[in-house]
């Protein structure tokens, strides 16, 4: 594959792969498994988001504002305006009565331009508040 994909099909291919292995462990540990769809889906979105957020190699002699911060020790972060960092905003959901846990993430810039998102079962738990912290949790891993 390394020899006859083009840079950004090889970039697909490690997140599908490391997409395929996510899944395999969530059917072995949580007895779900995604559909094959949702993988690719997952990885391209995720791909997208990594793409966005990354900055794209400069001609040479030319520098990068975060690259030039990182030169003079400070970090890159600093430097990117409050309105461009992604944003997470996400929910866990339990119902007492079906005892269905789930949770929902959006990844959007500005307020308004979507990155990416994911839904999807949360573990065993019993109370409102379990749901937001394995929600959390899920969103962060």
């Amino acid at each position: 594959m390394l020899s006859s994909l083009i840079e950004e099909n090889i970039c697909l291919a490690v997140a599908v792969l490391y997409y395929t292995w996510r899944a395999r462990n969530k059917a072995v540990w949580e007895a779900f498994l995604p559909t094959p769809r949702r993988v690719v889906e997952s990885a391209a979105a995720t791909l997208h988001v990594w793409s966005v957020a990354s900055p794209s190699p400069q001609p040479h002699g030319q520098s990068t504002p975060s690259a030039s911060a990182a030169s003079h020790g400070q970090s890159a972060e600093n430097h990117i305006p409050n309105q461009q960092r992604p944003k997470c905003y996400f929910d866990g959901s339990f119902s007492p009565a079906t005892l269905r846990r789930t949770f929902g993430a959006v990844l959007v810039v500005s307020d308004s331009i979507f990155m990416a998102a994911c839904a999807g079962p949360l573990p065993d738990c019993f109370l409102p508040l379990m749901a937001e912290v394995l929600a959390c949790k899920e969103v962060l891993s």
